[in-house]
């Protein structure tokens, strides 16, 4: 699902290393603890946050990433996220697909759908979870197809399938790697020489937690550097509570790190 021209450089994953570390008690600049507003029930269902990225064989053209984001219960029974398409200016419209998914044991599966420039789309998502890092793995279908998608600012391609990582809220890898970092409304991550691009991603931390599958994404952008300065139509509240994250492609399409964590904006 990418958008043509524009100059954005486009990659595709397959990910090869699940060292892994949680940063739950990690500082960012001016970090602080999520809203004091939000209570955690006592069995809380675990935040995940990751990416999908179409499949670069079916789709050469433009394979492109989103945001994944969704909660897991401790218990075997219905999950409820979203996957974001809005990720580059050529889209007329915001778009959101809704994940219906059920949980058994390690497995996470079920289907998702979402409008795309006002054509419906729909497929199925499975995942599994990897039982020593807590990361879900997997992949995911169009039931359309290769789709050619032409809307009034650019021509991109939607692609039959692909593939997607969800990983734990506060989650850093590879474990030797510096987490993402935010202060001044610029965010940077750790310099990848093998890097190539780089999937950014603000999401509403409150929105998450009450509405699971509706957008709770704030801002979603590419970056071919370790660092962007957020847009100044990106308006981030005081005292509000979100989360960065941040994924990076080689060449070769492989995910070679990803990095969420909460902050709260002073």
């Amino acid at each position: 699902m990418g958008c043509g021209g524009g100059g954005t450089n486009t990659t595709t994953i397959g990910a090869t290393d699940n060292s892994v570390t949680n940063n739950q008690t990690s500082t960012l600049l001016s970090y602080s603890p999520p809203h004091p507003a939000i209570i955690a029930p006592e069995e809380a269902d675990a935040l995940y946050i990751g990416y999908f990225l179409e499949d670069n064989i079916n789709n050469p053209e433009d394979p492109t990433p989103g945001s994944v984001y969704f909660s897991v219960p401790p218990s075997d029974t219905h999950v409820m996220g979203s996957m974001s398409f809005t990720y580059d200016n050529c889209q007329t419209s915001s778009s959101v697909g809704t994940l219906t998914l059920n949980k058994l044991d390690n497995h996470l599966s079920g289907s998702w759908s979402g409008t795309i420039d006002a054509t419906q789309q729909t497929g199925s998502y499975n995942l599994i979870k990897d039982s020593a890092t807590s990361i879900y793995t997997g992949t995911y279908i169009n039931d359309g197809g290769k789709q050619l998608i032409n809307n009034p600012t650019c021509t991109y391609y939607l692609a039959a399938n692909g593939v997607s990582e969800v990983f734990p809220l506060n989650t850093t890898t590879p474990a030797t790697a510096n987490s993402v970092n935010y202060a001044n409304r610029e965010i940077n991550w750790p310099n990848i020489p093998e890097a190539t691009r780089h999937l950014v991603s603000i999401i509403n931390y409150n929105s998450l937690l009450i509405n699971k599958n509706q957008n709770a994404i704030v801002w979603q952008g590419t970056a071919i550097t370790n660092s962007l300065v957020l847009p100044s139509s990106v308006n981030l509240l005081t005292n509000g509570s979100y989360i960065i994250s941040v994924v990076s492609f080689d060449s070769s399409q492989h995910r070679i790190y990803f990095s969420s964590k909460e902050f709260l904006i002073d």
